[in-house]
């Protein structure tokens, strides 16, 4: 049926600075593309994680990739760059890993007028067990997500948010760009997406058993899965239904833009 709606922790610490290991820093002037700056230096670093192992990525400026496999191996890769070589002293990235735990982000600072005029960028690449509880926060720049078998919480994003699968209950907020995400089974706490200043795009199994509400929607409601239900009235700005026997929550709120759910592979 389809309705189409108008409207941590101890371990391993890594430090991209004078200190990192020579092996793990590369600075020169380098012909790079729009991404990055002339001088930059990087970080190349792999750990173990044992099954459902917290992973952090907070307070990046730039983007991050997020590819996915069965291994339990974790390769993390951070690029910094900027204009002038002394910059890279500021701004650096620190990563922390435990065997149950991973988080990279950029140093505390204290002098907030000095912080603000230097201009670093970041970059973030990762691969990472599929068994992860990820929690991302603070991102200037898009992110991408490969398949993830746990929670996921990412919040405060600066650009589009694009996740291939989630088996877990996901919870997104205040994301400035689009999200496009497919769900396989939801868990108990079921899907929450608020807050989003674009187009939101949610593919979900074809067997799903969930209940769903969405509202607050500045654009149209779509609403596109075969064993949907609508409970109540049809309304421009509001829908509320279930899929199946219907189950877990799935909430979708407060969108500057469409809103779209399909069964995967439509």
């Amino acid at each position: 049926m389809r309705h189409g709606l108008t409207a941590a922790m101890a371990g391993v610490v890594v430090l991209l600075a004078s200190v990192a290991p020579a092996s793990a820093r590369m600075i020169g002037i380098l012909n790079l593309g729009d991404d990055d700056y002339g001088q930059r230096d990087e970080i190349n670093e792999t750990y173990t994680l044992s099954p459902g192992a917290a992973v952090t990525i907070n307070d990046i400026s730039g983007p991050v990739e997020i590819e996915t496999w069965s291994g339990e191996q974790a390769e993390v890769h951070v690029v910094r760059s900027a204009r002038r070589a002394e910059d890279l002293q500021h701004k650096k990235i620190l990563v922390e890993h435990t065997s149950t735990s991973l988080t990279i982000h950029t140093e505390p600072h204290h002098d907030g007028m000095h912080w603000d005029r230097v201009q670093v960028r970041q970059r973030v690449t990762l691969k990472l067990p599929t068994r992860v509880a990820l929690r991302i926060n603070d991102i200037a720049g898009h992110v991408r997500v490969g398949q993830i078998d746990g929670p996921v919480r990412i919040n405060d994003v600066a650009g589009a948010l694009e996740i291939e699968r989630v088996n877990g209950s996901p919870h997104i907020n205040d994301i400035a760009g689009s999200v496009t995400l497919s769900v396989g089974e939801v868990g108990a706490e079921g899907v929450h997406i608020n807050d989003i200043a674009g187009r939101v795009e949610l593919a979900v199994a074809s067997n799903l058993n969930a209940d769903v509400d969405i509202g607050d929607i500045s654009g149209s409601i779509d609403v596109d899965v075969p064993n949907v239900t609508v409970v109540g009235k049809i309304d421009p700005e509001h829908f509320h239904g279930k899929m199946g026997d219907g189950g877990p929550l799935i909430t979708i709120s407060d969108i500057a833009g469409t809103v779209r759910i399909r069964n995967q592979g439509q």
